[in-house]
């Protein structure tokens, strides 16, 4: 093999796997953070339909949910440039299912309008949990704190186990739980608002199958970037992977604030499930398992 080709595959190979390795980091923590507010989701909205309905279940969370849902998406095609050509941030319609919507335009032919399909796509999820900590922070007095720790996650060039990641998430879900039902959190109203805003939020965070189809254009943008990003630094004899662990520090932050999210969204989903099982035990139809 020609010294030429040899240059080729070797930069081929630490191209990819540079990519790979950043795409396994970044998708793989969105997909699991992403597949378990939907779980919650979808369980919450479950047994609050068993208890109460599915018509009132939707009215009650909607019209806080389905809102934030919607203007998340319109957020983000503002900061992409999208027109908006109609938009219904609450009007629920029992037989297509469809809540709420936002129908945009944009140039085809511009990348930048095109990148922000995936944004868009994912908006709820993005938006709706940071709304989530920031109600947490607005509501609970000490929930700085919890905030804190959460930004604290080790990062990927900190070279912790596993071990040491379930320790952190220990530490963080018992924190977060001693700061919102401390001893005379009950009497304020503010718990009981940050509980009702909360499971309306975490019912209707995440995108829909009809967002995540928008959103995969985007998606393959900017794998494309990065892939040509990585593909230059290394031909310019630098690695990829060390620039990659030097934004630990920004990437723990992110993903500390969805794990956050996600507990937050746990305690939602605990809320509105001990409400639906004492309606569902008051009406005579028995106990409401969770699952």
């Amino acid at each position: 093999m020609s010294a030429l080709a040899e240059a080729v595959l070797d930069w081929l190979w630490r191209t990819t796997f540079a990519t790979a390795i950043e795409a396994l980091a970044v998708g793989g923590a969105l997909l699991v953070f992403g597949l378990l507010l939907y779980c919650l989701e979808r369980r919450a909205f479950a047994v609050m339909s068993q208890a109460f309905g599915e018509k009132a279940t939707v009215v009650a969370t909607g019209w806080i949910g389905t809102t934030v849902h919607e203007l998340s998406h319109a957020l983000m095609c503002l900061v992409f440039r999208h027109k908006i050509t109609e938009i219904s941030l609450f009007s629920p319609d029992t037989e297509s299912g469809v809540l709420g919507y936002v129908r945009h335009a944009w140039d085809k032919g511009s990348l930048y309008q095109n990148l922000g399909l995936f944004f868009i796509g994912i908006a709820p999820l993005m938006i709706g949990s940071a709304l989530l900590v920031g109600l947490g922070y607005a509501l609970a007095p000490g929930f700085g704190d919890v905030v804190e720790t959460a930004a604290g996650m080790p990062g990927p060039a900190s070279g912790a186990g596993v071990g040491a990641y379930l320790s952190w998430l220990t530490g963080l879900a018992r924190e977060a739980a001693g700061t919102l039902f401390a001893p005379g959190q009950f009497r304020r109203w503010q718990l009981w608002a940050f509980l009702y805003v909360s499971v309306s939020v975490a019912s209707h965070l995440s995108p829909s199958p009809a967002d995540l189809r928008g959103s995969w254009l985007g998606l393959g943008i900017i794998a494309s970037l990065l892939l040509a990003v990585n593909g230059a630094l290394v031909a310019l004899g630098a690695a990829p992977l060390d620039y990659f662990y030097g934004s630990g520090r920004y990437l723990g932050i992110g993903a500390g604030l969805m794990a956050l999210a996600v507990l937050l969204s746990a305690t939602a989903f605990l809320v509105s499930w001990a409400v639906s099982a004492v309606w569902h035990v008051l009406r005579g139809k028995g106990m409401l398992w969770p699952v």
